[in-house]
């Protein structure tokens, strides 16, 4: 075991030297790893962590403790689990550290606790498909999930939740089980300010996806997919293609342009370089209207363009410094007010 005092500490199963503030020494099991009472512990160096340690987060002078990685790296074991537990009751926030191998199942909540990602946490997932059944916080700026390829099987409600005025991008990932109901959503933006990055992602919807808040960029490629699926756009905040990003909205995929805000103009192009790719796929508007500008689009097989627009000012709108391709073999079929101007 490993106590974290009044003191800094060198883990003899560990690579890391700890320091902590705000905390009494008292034992515990031997079996119990590395034990967490103080509300602050600093990292001074790389943690490895073996297949018989873990980190167990006790709290038994706090109720909320900061585990503060200042930009060193835990090493996750790549197989059995938890390997981080937080006592009942407790809430616990990761911040400025790299989590190597991460997975959901090393992450284990008694009643009534919660673990949260804070500001500059980097989670390097193992590069499997891996169920997430609980709910993963972003309250910080600047976290990133990166997949390495692999994908998150999103099963609880608020599955991703993304407090107002934070940020966290998902790179080289799969997200699936993509859904929404009236009342559940398994990726959410809890408020206007809150902001996703998609970069090198791809989205598995299954049925309705509802961005109901906040705001999304796109990075690189970014797919979406998922036959007779709709992505909807209902939050008063933008969605950004950044330079030479391409988003795509596969075979049988319906994107849904709604905004709360009835603003037409929050679907942005950065510049020519940014991409809009419908493959067999529906672009649709409701009486908000949509202007599409600036950037480029890409018509491939069947692509549908349709507007619930009653009068021009609430049509789709495709202005002129908007690029489209439409390959030989490829249609556009239009339902409803859709203008070229």
């Amino acid at each position: 075991m490993l106590l974290l005092g009044m003191q800094t500490c060198r883990a003899a199963d560990a690579v890391a030297s700890l320091t902590t503030t705000k905390v009494a020494v008292s034992m515990a099991p031997s079996s119990a790893g590395i034990i967490v009472d103080a509300a602050l512990t600093t990292f001074s160096g790389n943690m490895d962590l073996s297949l018989t340690s873990s980190v167990f987060f006790r709290g038994k002078n706090a109720s909320a403790m900061i585990f503060d990685g200042q930009g060193f790296f835990m090493q996750m074991p790549r197989s059995g689990g938890p390997f981080l537990q937080v006592a009942a009751g407790k809430k616990v926030v990761l911040r400025n550290i790299v989590l190597k191998d991460f997975s959901p199942e090393h992450l284990s909540l008694q009643t009534g606790a919660s673990l949260v990602f804070g500001d500059n946490v980097y989670l390097r997932l193992s590069d499997t498909t891996q169920p997430l059944t609980t709910s993963w916080v972003f309250d910080g700026n600047g976290a990133v999930v990166d997949g390495r390829g692999g994908a998150l099987q999103l099963q609880a409600t608020d599955a991703i939740l993304v407090n107002d005025t934070k940020d966290v991008t998902f790179k080289n990932i799969r997200l699936l089980g993509m859904t929404s109901t009236q009342t559940a959503h398994r990726l959410r933006c809890a408020g206007a300010s809150s902001k996703v990055i998609f970069d090198e992602t791809l989205l598995m919807v299954d049925s309705f996806l509802n961005l109901t808040q906040g705001n999304v960029v796109m990075r690189n490629n970014v797919t979406i997919r998922g036959l007779g699926s709709t992505f909807a756009w209902t939050s008063a905040g933008t969605m950004r293609l950044d330079p030479f990003a391409c988003l795509k909205f596969d075979y049988g995929t319906t994107f849904s342009y709604d905004a709360s805000s009835k603003v037409r103009t929050n679907l942005v192009f950065a510049d020519a370089s940014a991409l809009l790719h419908m493959n067999q796929a529906t672009l649709h508007a409701t009486r908000s209207g949509l202007l599409l500008s600036t950037g480029s689009m890409y018509f491939e097989n069947i692509v549908t363009l349709e507007s619930e627009a009653q009068t021009v000012a609430e049509a789709l709108v495709i202005d002129k410094s908007l690029q489209a391709f439409v390959p030989n073999g490829s249609t556009v079929a239009v339902k409803g007010k859709v203008v070229y101007q």
